[in-house]
């Protein structure tokens, strides 16, 4: 059946008619689980000049689904598509430009390119552009202000568009209760996997913690570190490096205890909390040189983020600790980088 529709649509393709966004995500969540035929629907939509066929590629491109990962070819096909009137693909484009993907990071490039989106009407465009104004991007925001910005993530997700999915999860795992938005981390983490599984590959890097600690679902550390894998390399977070030092070190999620191969991955992600964390340890039980006052510092950067590991482990290490180096720690946190 499945493939009789993708047939159905080069059929229909091929008499001149345009792929939505919504067709557009719909392949790529059907490239994402391996079927070779929605990605020839793509190409061949494509060569006839349809802009969502070219969104839709450079998608793939970005996040590695069907195609190996390939900033510079995404940037090409999403910049054609955008040329042609794409709204989803200036949302994407503001991904890359957000999170640094082949381009140097820019966040006002990608909130310009969020307001073209969502002045396109695109819903994804939408839902990025309330967030920012939730997040403070246009000054400090009104209660009024709040809500219309809620309503309009809320509406903008009816549609089923990954990136308002992804959106409005974020709402509901921080909780806006004034604005009708309780904190509710199953639900968040409910939408995070709708948004992964139609083709959204920045899901995962909330999903990727929300399964490692259990936020609102069962713990599933086999399942986070999957998604780990699949981020390894994606953008300036370095999730996937982080929750794979972790595995390494920790010996979970099927993961063999490799300190030195975790340690490699905590040097290269100390800038995210969970990487920080494994690196503080690393100094601290002597993996890497640095000593124990510069490992406690980095867990003690690391929980203030709120990071669950780096939590325990700071209550561990304060026993084993002596004052002096405790203290020399907390001076030393503020110049980590």
């Amino acid at each position: 059946m499945k493939k009789l529709a993708v047939v159905g649509l080069v059929a229909a393709l091929s008499f001149g008619l345009a792929l939505s966004w919504q067709e557009g995500w719909n392949l790529v969540a059907k490239a994402q689980r391996g079927d070779v035929k929605a990605v020839e629907a793509l190409v061949e939509a494509y060569k006839g000049g349809d802009a969502e066929a070219a969104a839709a590629i450079g998608v793939l491109y970005m996040s590695g689904f069907a195609y190996p990962r390939d900033y510079g070819k995404a940037l090409e096909y999403l910049s054609w598509a955008r040329s042609k009137g794409s709204g989803w693909a200036s949302a994407m484009l503001a991904l890359m430009y957000d999170f640094g993907l082949g381009v140097p990071r820019d966040e006002k490039r990608a909130l310009d390119l969020i307001r073209e989106s969502a002045a396109q009407g695109y819903p994804g465009g939408v839902a990025v552009k309330s967030i920012a104004y939730i997040l403070g991007a246009e000054g400090k925001p009104t209660d009024e202000g709040l809500s219309q910005a809620v309503a309009a993530t809320v509406q903008a997700a009816s549609t089923g568009d990954p990136l308002a999915l992804n959106n409005l999860a974020r709402l509901y795992f921080s909780g806006l209760e004034k604005q009708g938005i309780p904190r509710d981390w199953a639900k968040a983490a409910r939408l995070f996997e709708e948004s992964y599984a139609k083709g959204y590959l920045p899901a995962a890097l909330r999903l990727v913690p929300i399964y490692y600690y259990g936020y609102g679902v069962p713990p599933d550390q086999a399942k986070a570190v999957a998604l780990a894998e699949r981020l390894k390399g994606f953008g300036s977070t370095f999730v996937g490096e982080a929750y794979l030092a972790s595995a390494y070190y920790f010996g979970v999620g099927g993961k063999p205890k490799d300190p030195k191969r975790a340690c490699q991955l905590a040097e290269v992600s100390r800038s995210n909390p969970q990487g920080s964390a494994v690196y503080g340890l690393c100094l601290l039980e002597g993996h890497l040189p640095g000593g124990r006052v510069q490992g406690y510092a980095w867990l003690l950067k690391a929980a203030g983020t709120g990071n669950d590991l780096a939590t325990s482990l700071v209550k561990e290490w304060e026993k084993r600790l002596s004052a002096d180096e405790r203290e020399q720690a907390k001076r030393l946190v503020a110049d980590l980088k």
